[in-house]
């Protein structure tokens, strides 16, 4: 007989891990995203992260090349992205969403590597080398574009676009995918494209949703991820997952571009959390105001504090404490100003006028009560005018304010206005204090004595009145004007006739 075939014994555990590997590799086939992300976390299953790779790779791989336009540093931020995903796994909250968060990812990463190659550049300048592109200059730089605006869009469209465009996953796999119905994604992945195509029409690029869909679907087919890669890329997450610092799991170049999104990630975090506080605080603050606002208005009114009556005090005491004007009291008079600049003043008076009082009687034959109106003309710069405030009106607004004949009240004989009369007057009249008429021996119109244009004229229709001279004290009755007739020949105490 011949020898025995001796089979090789293989451990159990391997070929379990070999056929759970080819069975993830299947397109549509296996957990969705959230199971291989809970499996990684919880036994650090490296065919799980593996199959996460595979099943996002491309359009990682895709978004870094266009934004990179070099291979080698698009290979560069590949691996980034997926350190960052293996360190920060924990931190991902919608992991049935995980290809939008490594979308955004990828084109941070993109960024920040494309930054420091342009440094880089910056001081190899003389014996950089620059790769030829392999697609048009056009198509390369509207699919990077494209990519700018789709990382824009809101997560549960960028989600749509990116598994069935990018990736190439039916709508029926992503809805299984998502946990959503099939008529929910095509209508998210239709308003998406929608809104990418408005996006472009804007920034001068005229692209219909189909052709949106065109550009995306070759995005996607063009993004080829070499299996080299993705083999250095699962070993070196697998040493991040087995606690390997992200240093000696990588190359330096990965390693500092993934330090340094996990760096700016934290970052981003921090301002959300900060703004997040200072709105609370905000809100806290208004709140409080509010409910101290209502609790103000609807708590009741004070009691009222019953005072003791003060002390009555004497009468004598109260009269020193009134305050009541002094001066000389206001007459009413009407002013204008004349065609040659001056001051024009009527005032009325009344007084008895008969056998003995002047000319003209009654119709019993007893002195009539008359009414007599007299008119004066003053420079203006001898007249001191205020308004009902107490304040100065200057000659330039007299000119303005009298063109014509207007109300106002007065002073005689110089005498200043007290300013406790102006309490009662109308806004906007205005104060005259007016001169003492001047001895007759000065030269002009406005220093003759009594009435200087027009005699004093009954209200009545009597006959004039008799003009007072300018060195007469006023009588006792009427306003006190200058000019006012005298009593003549009666003595003060003497009683009226007829009694």
């Amino acid at each position: 007989m011949g020898e025995p075939i001796r089979m090789s014994v293989v451990e159990p555990c391997r070929i379990i891990r070999h056929l759970r590997r080819a069975a993830l590799r299947q397109a549509g086939a296996g957990p969705d995203d959230a199971q291989l992300m809970e499996r990684f976390l919880a036994d650090r299953d490296e065919s799980a992260f593996e199959a996460l790779v595979r099943r996002h790779g491309s359009m990682v791989f895709g978004v870094c090349r266009r934004v990179l336009g070099r291979r080698h540093d698009a290979e560069d931020a590949f691996q980034a992205t997926f350190l960052v995903l293996a360190c920060k796994a924990a931190g991902v909250r919608n992991r049935a969403a995980l290809a939008s968060w490594l979308y955004g990812v990828a084109y941070r990463t993109a960024g920040k590597a494309r930054a420091q190659a342009a440094r880089r550049r910056i001081k190899e300048r003389k014996a950089a080398v620059v790769e030829a592109r392999e697609d048009n200059h056009e198509r390369h730089d509207l699919a990077r574009l494209l990519d700018y605006e789709v990382k824009r869009l809101s997560d549960k469209y960028r989600t749509a676009v990116i598994l069935c465009d990018l990736e190439g996953v039916s709508r029926k796999e992503a809805a299984r995918r998502l946990g959503l119905p099939e008529g929910t994604v095509s209508s998210r992945l239709a308003a998406a494209r929608e809104m990418l195509a408005k996006r472009l029409t804007i920034r001068g690029v005229a692209l219909a949703t189909g052709g949106v869909a065109a550009v995306l679907a070759h995005n996607a087919a063009s993004a080829c991820v070499p299996a080299q890669l993705i083999g250095f890329t699962v070993q070196a997450a697998a040493k991040v997952a087995a606690g390997h610092a992200v240093s000696a799991a990588a190359s330096a170049p990965v390693a500092a571009l993934a330090k340094g999104v996990m760096k700016t990630m934290l970052i981003s975090k921090f301002k959300v959390a900060l703004g997040l506080v200072v709105a609370f605080g905000l809100m806290t603050v208004g709140w409080g105001a509010y409910q101290s606002t209502r609790a103000a208005e609807d708590s009741p009114p004070p009691k009222e504090v019953v005072k003791a009556p003060a002390p009555e005090t004497p009468d004598d005491a109260k009269d020193d404490d009134v305050d009541l004007p002094t001066g000389p009291a206001l007459t009413q008079v009407r002013v204008r100003i004349d065609k040659e600049g001056r001051l024009v003043v009527k005032t009325a008076s009344r007084g008895l006028q008969g056998a003995n009082y002047g000319s003209g009687t009654g119709s019993s034959g007893q002195p009539a009560d008359v009414t007599t109106i007299q008119i004066h003309r003053y420079d203006l710069a001898d007249v001191k005018v205020v308004d009902a405030k107490g304040k100065k009106v200057e000659e330039a607004d007299l000119a303005r304010l009298l063109k014509k004949e207007t109300i106002g009240m007065a002073t005689f004989y110089g005498q200043p206005v007290d300013p406790l009369h102006l309490r009662v007057l109308k806004e906007g009249t205005l104060v005259f204090a007016l001169p003492a008429a001047k001895p007759a021996g000065n030269a002009g119109p406005n220093h003759l004595p009594g009435p200087q244009t027009a005699p004093l004229i009954p209200a009545d229709g009597g006959l004039p009145a008799q003009t007072v001279p300018a060195n007469k004290q006023p009588p006792r009755f009427g306003p006190g004007f200058p000019g006012q007739p005298p009593l003549n020949n009666i003595p003060e105490n003497a009683p009226p006739k007829g009694h």
